[in-house]
Protein backbone atom coordinates (compact mmCIF):
# COMPACT_ATOMS: atom_id res chain seq x y z
CA UNK A 1 0.00 0.00 0.00
CA UNK A 2 2.50 2.13 1.13
CA UNK A 3 4.61 1.35 -2.31
CA UNK A 4 2.01 2.64 -4.70
CA UNK A 5 0.67 5.95 -2.32
CA UNK A 6 4.58 6.53 -3.47
CA UNK A 7 4.27 5.86 -7.04
CA UNK A 8 1.17 7.69 -7.24
CA UNK A 9 3.22 10.86 -5.68
CA UNK A 10 6.10 10.47 -7.67
CA UNK A 11 3.89 9.95 -11.06
CA UNK A 12 1.82 13.21 -9.63
CA UNK A 13 5.22 14.92 -9.82
CA UNK A 14 6.25 13.81 -13.13
CA UNK A 15 3.16 15.42 -14.47
CA UNK A 16 3.28 18.74 -12.91
CA UNK A 17 6.92 18.62 -14.29
CA UNK A 18 5.42 17.85 -17.86
CA UNK A 19 3.38 20.70 -17.57
CA UNK A 20 5.96 23.18 -16.29
CA UNK A 21 7.90 22.29 -19.37
CA UNK A 22 4.82 22.93 -21.49
CA UNK A 23 4.31 25.96 -19.69
CA UNK A 24 0.40 24.54 -18.69
CA UNK A 25 -1.11 26.67 -16.08
CA UNK A 26 -4.25 27.29 -14.08
CA UNK A 27 -7.03 25.16 -14.32
CA UNK A 28 -4.62 22.41 -16.43
CA UNK A 29 -2.94 22.02 -13.38
CA UNK A 30 -5.26 21.40 -11.04
CA UNK A 31 -6.60 18.59 -13.00
CA UNK A 32 -3.31 17.40 -12.71
CA UNK A 33 -2.73 17.40 -9.50
CA UNK A 34 -6.69 16.12 -8.70
CA UNK A 35 -5.78 12.60 -10.88
CA UNK A 36 -4.69 10.80 -8.16
CA UNK A 37 -7.96 10.67 -6.35
CA UNK A 38 -9.88 10.97 -9.24
CA UNK A 39 -7.93 8.71 -12.46
CA UNK A 40 -11.31 9.18 -14.40
CA UNK A 41 -12.80 12.95 -15.54
CA UNK A 42 -15.35 14.45 -17.64
CA UNK A 43 -15.34 17.43 -18.40
CA UNK A 44 -18.66 18.17 -16.78
CA UNK A 45 -17.76 16.83 -13.64
CA UNK A 46 -14.13 19.19 -13.75
CA UNK A 47 -16.32 22.17 -14.24
CA UNK A 48 -18.21 21.53 -11.35
CA UNK A 49 -15.73 20.10 -9.18
CA UNK A 50 -13.87 23.12 -9.78
CA UNK A 51 -16.70 25.87 -10.55
CA UNK A 52 -14.93 26.64 -14.02
CA UNK A 53 -16.87 26.68 -17.47
CA UNK A 54 -17.31 23.53 -19.63
CA UNK A 55 -15.52 24.89 -21.96
CA UNK A 56 -12.47 25.68 -20.07
CA UNK A 57 -12.71 22.31 -18.28
CA UNK A 58 -12.55 20.68 -21.70
CA UNK A 59 -10.36 22.67 -23.06
CA UNK A 60 -7.70 21.86 -20.66
CA UNK A 61 -8.39 18.29 -20.80
CA UNK A 62 -8.17 18.53 -24.46
CA UNK A 63 -4.78 20.10 -24.00
CA UNK A 64 -3.80 17.62 -21.37
CA UNK A 65 -4.83 14.64 -24.02
CA UNK A 66 -2.40 16.18 -26.47
CA UNK A 67 0.52 15.70 -24.03
CA UNK A 68 -0.48 12.24 -23.29
CA UNK A 69 -1.60 12.86 -19.58
CA UNK A 70 -5.44 11.74 -20.32
CA UNK A 71 -6.70 9.47 -22.71
CA UNK A 72 -10.02 9.18 -23.83
CA UNK A 73 -11.82 5.69 -23.53
CA UNK A 74 -15.11 5.92 -24.49
CA UNK A 75 -14.76 7.00 -28.75
CA UNK A 76 -18.00 9.16 -27.80
CA UNK A 77 -18.06 13.21 -28.73
CA UNK A 78 -20.77 13.02 -26.31
CA UNK A 79 -20.31 12.07 -22.85
CA UNK A 80 -16.58 11.72 -22.92
CA UNK A 81 -14.30 10.05 -20.27
CA UNK A 82 -10.96 10.31 -20.38
CA UNK A 83 -7.99 8.59 -17.83
CA UNK A 84 -4.93 8.89 -16.53
CA UNK A 85 -3.27 6.08 -17.95
CA UNK A 86 0.10 6.11 -15.68
CA UNK A 87 -2.63 6.59 -12.78
CA UNK A 88 -4.93 3.66 -13.28
CA UNK A 89 -2.08 1.33 -14.36
CA UNK A 90 -0.67 1.55 -10.55
CA UNK A 91 -4.30 1.57 -9.22
CA UNK A 92 -5.69 -1.28 -10.83
CA UNK A 93 -2.59 -3.28 -10.67
CA UNK A 94 -2.78 -6.31 -8.79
Amino acid sequence: MVERIEQLLAVREELLGVARVNRIRGFAVDIIEDLIGYSSITPSTAARRHGVQYKTANDAIKRLETLGILSEITGATYGRIYVCPRVTAIVVRP
